[in-house]
């Protein structure tokens, strides 16, 4: 790529990724909301050894340019953005509609990809037809380079640390690769990315529902997937802390 074409590779990424994920850890911030009530009694954020000894926030670049490579890029939207998004639009327009919402909802969702396609335009303006094909040839001439350095980088995470050893990843799998990635940027237990990787979606989903209630109940909200058995250790945990805040409080409002 050409000067030009790096700096628009970039603002797309930018858009595409850190901007929707910006670093943050949700398994940090679970715990932080556990630790009023008692010590977390399972380990839910987990720091990493991260190759050549970047920061996490370091190493959240090089993965969301991974995870764009690799599952987001698409060329509709450098040589066709108006109907590349008009698309998008619909599929969610149309869910949106099945699920009763309201006008104000919908006006939301279709002024939210106007804006998306002004945004893209925005940065491909430098680019004629001919340009943004020739930057849709380089970026995907990156792909194999994108897939080595992904399995690349999910063998050196296991092996500087073994506990993801145990982890199964799918290297035939885009996805599970770069969930793993993601999942390991991110500080989650192994336990979590494992589960994450290899349960279907609506098994877990069915999975968690029940022990997810009960810790709203006690007014925790994990923003990410724990595993049931974990989550129901949380909610023990918590629950017979509060009993003997309550107990504790009895006695002393009785004068005990």
């Amino acid at each position: 790529m050409n000067f030009k074409q790096l700096n628009i590779f970039d603002k797309l990424l930018f858009k595409d990724t850190m901007l929707q994920f910006p670093f943050n850890s949700s398994a940090m911030d679970f715990e932080d909301q556990i630790r009023p009530y008692v010590t977390p009694p399972v380990q839910l954020y987990h720091e990493y050894m991260l190759p050549n000894k970047k920061t996490p926030q370091e190493y959240e670049y090089l993965v969301q340019k991974l995870v764009y490579l690799l599952l987001i890029f698409d060329p509709q939207e450098l040589t066709d953005t108006t109907n590349f998004y008009v698309k998008i639009s619909e599929d969610v327009l149309t869910d949106a509609v099945k699920m009763g919402a309201s006008d104000e909802r919908l006006a939301q969702i279709t002024n939210h990809y106007v804006r998306e396609i002004e945004k893209v335009e925005k940065i491909l303006a430098p680019l004629d037809a001919a340009a943004r094909q020739d930057l849709v040839d380089q970026i995907e001439s990156r792909l194999p380079d994108a897939r080595a350095m992904a399995v690349d980088q999910v063998k050196q995470l296991k092996r500087l640390n073994p506990q993801l050893e145990r982890v199964r990843v799918d290297m035939t799998r885009d996805l599970s690769i770069a969930d793993f990635l993601q999942g390991v940027n991110y500080g989650f237990a192994p336990e979590e990315i494992d589960y994450f990787l290899n349960t279907k979606m609506e098994d877990r989903n069915r999975e968690i529902d029940e022990s997810y209630r009960k810790l709203a109940e006690l007014g925790l909200e994990p923003t990410y997937i724990v595993r049931p058995d974990r989550a129901q250790k949380i909610v023990d945990a918590v629950t017979r802390a509060r009993q003997k805040q309550l107990i504790a409080h009895n006695r002393n409002s009785n004068g005990l």
